[in-house]
């Protein structure tokens, strides 16, 4: 499960400097994500979300591997549609 690495990684000093390090006239905009980012993280119902997620969306990529030779290549199809658009 990738939960104790993507939470060590958020709460991780390196973290609050990246995060210090942005800036530009969005700095206060991006710091106050940055820090929901770092509350949401450490909370379950986070985590139920994503796991929700995942079980909606694994039957779909399941069915374009199939039809895609076992390879998701969703984005080049998109890229074909809106080049003959």
């Amino acid at each position: 499960m990738l939960r104790p690495t993507i939470e060590q990684t958020i709460i991780d000093l390196e973290w609050i400097t990246f995060v210090n390090t942005l800036r530009g006239t969005h700095h206060h905009k991006s710091f106050t994500k940055a820090k929901y980012v770092q509350t949401s993280i450490r909370k379950d119902k986070f985590w139920d979300i994503c796991a929700n997620f995942v079980h909606m969306v694994e039957p779909i990529l399941v069915t374009l591997k199939t039809f895609n030779g076992k390879q998701l290549i969703m984005g080049r199809e998109w890229l074909i549609i809106k080049t003959l658009e």
